[in-house]
């Protein structure tokens, strides 16, 4: 429960607005903030301690103070307060140990065209259903869009397929493009809080960290103290927004190329803007790409294993190949079906009528599937799951279309090897 700015002796309502201007909307807030912070506002320094010390006292459930210890039964309380946001799919819920955690900050990174926004957008969606339904009943989305990847036909598209109309969709977002790092600094740092207590979102998305960060500092090695500290700033009030307001937050990440990618058992790459994310992030998602697949990967967390699955991209979103078949969704394409659909029962009618076409497949009506006009080879899924798995050589010559020897030059050849027998 948050308790207001002006029941701290010495705050009026002129000196409260101001602090709630630059952000410090609360007593919480007001005492976790430091001296010099209230200082740069123009505020006396006795007056800033009078402030946060009072702020503490008023704040202090834990023994200790406000910043003290607390009792495994309060961890309980407050670990019992957080809740699961589904991603609508059995096999990914299963691998994030029952879907997304509120109280949380999750890092998605992957190459370009992986389906890192197309997952944001799904998320949107299904974050404003009911806890019921798998949703966090969240009455708004806070998007800091620094990528402007956010597209309204895409969330009006997909809005029905998980139970909303298109403008339930897309009028509670509350979306931001920051034009600068500076600019989301000042957003995350001031603006966020305003916004979550006016809106009172459950879910804030970043998409993506790096995209400023990448264009303004480059390569200059001089500068990365500076740009780490910002990233580190930005993080640290995403997980303040996290915790304090019982929010979850997802940040996307690009990659970096691995320079030992030429090792087979190497990672082609890594999450960009090195270390400060990867500690400040509880858990690491990797999404990487293999057509219409999209293996997913728990590569960090402390609460779970690592473990992958594989999911089919759809105009829907990310979605469980079994998902598919149950509600009778159209494979993007005729690779995909060949994972989704199973081969064991099909049968190839193979007449002299269609010795020409192209083979058809027969199914037995107790199977709900839904099949492309062409047919496809048969190829298990544990095939192809392997095959995913597997990287392709670029260019493998072909032996048998190499040059035959003559006659010529294997005559010189055998010459070369007699010459040196005698040596």
């Amino acid at each position: 429960m948050s308790i207001d700015l002006e029941k701290i002796e010495g705050i009026g309502a002129t000196t409260a607005e101001k602090l709630k201007e630059e952000g410090i909307m609360n007593a919480m807030m007001l005492a976790s903030t430091t001296v010099k912070k209230l200082k740069s506002l123009g505020f006396s320094d006795s007056s800033a301690r009078k402030w946060i010390d009072k702020a503490r006292e008023l704040t202090d459930t834990s023994m200790g103070g406000s910043f003290g210890f607390v009792m495994g039964d309060a961890l309980l309380d407050n670990f019992n307060k957080r809740m699961v946001l589904k991603t609508g799919q059995p096999v990914l819920d299963a691998v994030l140990g029952g879907g997304f955690e509120t109280q949380k900050v999750y890092e998605l990174y992957g190459p370009e065209g992986s389906g890192k926004s197309s997952l944001l957008h799904q998320l949107i969606c299904i974050s404003k259903l009911p806890v019921s339904k798998g949703g966090l009943g969240s009455p708004a989305t806070i998007f800091l869009d620094c990528e402007g990847a956010l597209s309204v036909k895409r969330l009006q598209e997909m809005a029905p397929f998980w139970g909303l109309s298109p403008e339930e969709a897309v009028k509670s977002i509350a979306h931001t493009v920051p034009p600068t790092s500076d600019a989301l600094v000042f957003l995350c740092e001031e603006n966020l809080p305003k916004v979550m207590d006016q809106t009172q979102a459950r879910l804030i998305l970043l998409d993506s960290i790096a995209t400023h960060f990448r264009s303004e500092y480059g390569d200059a090695r001089q500068l990365f103290p500076e740009r780490q500290q910002k990233a580190n700033r930005i993080l640290h009030a995403l997980k303040r927004m996290a915790v304090n307001y019982n929010a979850l937050v997802l940040i996307t990440n690009q990659v970096t190329g691995n320079v030992d990618a030429a090792n087979k058992y190497a990672k082609k790459y890594s999450h960009s803007m090195g270390y400060i994310i990867g500690h400040e992030s509880q858990v690491r998602i990797l999404i990487e790409k293999k057509g219409d697949f999209r293996k997913i990967y728990v590569e960090k967390a402390i609460d779970l294993p690592n473990n992958y699955c594989n999911v089919v991209m759809t105009q829907y979103g990310l979605l469980d190949p079994q998902v598919i078949k149950e509600k009778k969704i159209k494979a993007p394409t005729k690779a995909a079906e060949v994972l989704i659909l199973p081969s064991k029962n099909k049968k190839k009618d193979n007449t002299k009528d269609n010795e020409d076409d192209e083979s058809e497949e027969v199914v037995s009506e107790d199977q709900e599937l839904i099949f492309s006009e062409d047919a496809e080879p048969e190829i298990s899924e544990e095939q192809l799951e392997e095959e995913f798995d597997q990287e392709l050589p670029e260019e493998v010559p072909n032996i048998n279309k190499l040059p035959a020897e003559s006659e010529e030059d294997s005559k010189k050849t055998n010459s070369k090897k007699k010459s040196k027998s005698k040596k």
